[in-house]
């Protein structure tokens, strides 16, 4: 082979490489770039074995599909966190302790521009939190609210009529203004479980979700299994017997959070 002819070959073959490795870089950036785009198609599981509850309970019986088409598209998808001091986080040693802090971090493992709002105010009722909607609903447009109900209504003996009218009320305010929307009943706890009617407003709150078509995550029959009838709710309540600690809000967060994703694919 003469010099001229190494030269040439060496020349190809620095080409090929230098090819090589181009299309390398390529194909590793568009990896990096479909990973920071596409949502995660993994399983969305409860990470916490302290939190972990029967699956059947952690099924929604109505679609969320403007959730699910935001989740998989890139259009900015905010949740607004209604309720009394469970979605204020009373209990929580941190603020960012509560549950809708801590299901905004639950949820940006699949999107990181999603945010979960808490407005959330300790001590109102179903009827406060209507009045409530009428003001901020048009300043957060969120597109999907959770709106946690019924403890203070059933622990104050509101009479039903007037709890199920303040749920009717609010969720034909929703309805109207396009926003999905997902109930959460109170949770199982010495203090709700003592008022009179429970089941009733429990019924209530049913009859609601299936009048309006919205879903409804089961937060009080996951919490009553994990009481068992032995006490076992109190590892998750601060010492008043009825709101949530550090854990219990953090098993609230993981529960909803793949509640919310059970029928995402």
């Amino acid at each position: 082979m003469t010099g001229r002819d190494s030269r040439n070959t060496f020349s190809i073959l620095s080409r090929g490489l230098a090819l090589a490795l181009a299309l390398m870089l390529f194909e590793v950036q568009a990896q990096a770039q479909a990973q920071t785009k596409a949502p995660s198609s993994a399983p969305f599981v409860v990470s916490d074995a302290l939190c972990r509850t029967k699956n059947e309970f952690l099924k929604m019986d109505m679609p969320l599909p403007g959730f699910y088409l935001r989740m998989k598209g890139e259009e900015e998808l905010r949740i607004l966190a209604v309720g009394s001091s469970s979605t204020q986080g009373h209990g929580a040693s941190k603020p960012e302790y509560a549950y809708p802090a801590q299901l905004q971090k639950e949820l940006q493992r699949v999107r990181p521009d999603i945010s979960v709002n808490n407005i959330g105010v300790g001590g109102t009722v179903a009827r406060d939190a209507v009045d409530q909607l009428r003001l901020q609903l048009p300043s957060w447009q969120p597109h999907l609210v959770i709106w946690q109900v019924g403890a203070n209504d059933a622990i104050r003996n509101v009479p039903l009529d007037e709890f199920e009218s303040a749920l009717n009320a609010g969720l034909n305010l929703l309805n109207e203004a396009g926003v999905e929307t997902v109930l959460m009943p109170p949770q199982y706890a010495p203090m709700v479980a003592e008022s009179k009617g429970l089941l009733s407003y429990l019924e209530t709150i049913n009859a609601a979700g299936k009048l309006h078509s919205v879903a409804i995550f089961r937060r009080y029959d996951i919490t009553k299994l994990a009481d068992d009838g032995k006490g076992g709710m109190k590892a998750y309540l601060i010492d008043d017997g009825l709101h949530h600690n550090d854990l219990g809000y953090r098993c609230l967060a993981q529960q909803l959070a793949a509640s919310l994703m059970g029928g995402f694919e």
